[in-house]
């Protein structure tokens, strides 16, 4: 009998445990706008930056400029040697005329009718040829030189006197310096998302250590690069320094303008998580614990960002959540 009476309390005991509440901590789901920043890095680059070239081939006589001196629109750079172009500028210019002369006669003569049709038209032809290869020897002629297209500085210089150099082949790397500095840089396809022309950012230049520069989104590309997945994105610098030059590293913190409304947990919240989906604890009106499917954001020191899932005003359990039963009641501590 007195086992029998012991075995009962024992049992007793076991099913107030079991039926007592486990305590844990709760907060109050709040909906925040994701306020990061987009860091990414890129160079320093002007916006005007182009490739300067002859449309001709030819042997390189002078070379007047250098890697890095500023010089005038219209500023002689470089030159091919000239003296066949002229000798055959001089032989285009004297056929055509001899040409002008012997068709000017042909039409005098036509008018009379002391000429045939044939040798009008043939004439008229040779004409039409002789201009024709004048206006070519004057390309040729016109194009033999490399020009300043503005007021600018030259970054690089790639040909020699002495040299022979195709068409179009790069003779020096040239930038316009009002036309502004901007960065380049890549961006994942997330950020590429958060991110819109007209955004404010803050670069920081290494050649400028504990200076911040001004400056705005102004360019976003439509489709990622195929080699690195990224989305090229220029920054142009609203009020750059005096001194720059092309290459420079630049580190860029973008403010977006687009901002995900989010929910913020301690990380202990998060019951599980494969990829972007999550579990976590909620309480009913009960205080009841019920398991809750969510939509990952992003972790964020020690902290999830819930993008889906969570409504304001929810409780959410995030600490002593590996005690927790689903539908059993839990007590609340602070």
């Amino acid at each position: 009998m007195k086992a029998f009476l012991m075995l009962l309390g024992f049992l007793a005991c076991v099913d107030a445990m079991a039926t007592e509440a486990v305590p844990v901590k709760v907060l109050t789901a709040e909906v925040v706008e994701d306020v990061r920043t987009v860091r990414s890095s890129g160079q320093l680059v002007n916006r005007s930056e182009q490739v300067l070239s002859f449309k001709v081939d030819g042997i390189v006589k002078e070379v007047k400029a250098r890697a890095g001196q500023r010089v005038k629109q219209g500023e002689l750079l470089a030159t091919l040697n000239l003296d066949e172009m002229q000798a055959q500028w001089k032989k285009a210019k004297a056929l055509m005329e001899r040409s002008r002369k012997s068709f000017d006669r042909a039409r005098s003569l036509k008018q009379q009718d002391l000429i045939s049709m044939d040798n009008y038209q043939e004439l008229e032809t040779n004409l039409a040829v002789a201009e024709a290869n004048f206006r070519i020897a004057e390309f040729n002629l016109q194009h033999a030189v490399i020009k300043a297209p503005g007021d600018g500085v030259v970054l690089e210089r790639t040909i020699e006197p002495n040299e022979w150099i195709e068409p179009g082949q790069g003779a020096f790397r040239f930038a316009i310096e009002d036309s502004g500095w901007v960065v380049r840089l890549g961006l994942t396809d997330r950020d590429a998302l958060r991110v819109n022309i007209g955004d404010k950012a803050k670069i920081r230049l290494d050649a400028y250590p504990g200076r911040y520069f001004d400056s705005e989104v102004i360019e976003i590309s439509g489709r990622a690069d195929p080699l690195n997945q990224t989305f090229s994105t220029e920054l142009r610098l609203v009020n750059p320094p005096e001194r720059l030059l092309s290459g420079l590293i630049a580190h860029c913190e973008i403010q977006p303008g687009y901002r995900e409304q989010v929910v913020m947990l301690p990380f202990t919240a998060l019951l599980s998580g494969d990829g972007y989906k999550g579990q976590v604890w909620v309480l009913d009106e009960e205080n009841r614990a019920q398991l809750q499917q969510v939509r990952i954001g992003y972790l964020n020191h020690g902290q999830v960002a819930v993008t889906e899932g969570l409504e304001a005003g929810v409780k959410v359990v995030w600490q002593g959540t590996p005690y927790v039963v689903a539908n059993e009641p839990v007590t609340i501590v602070r």
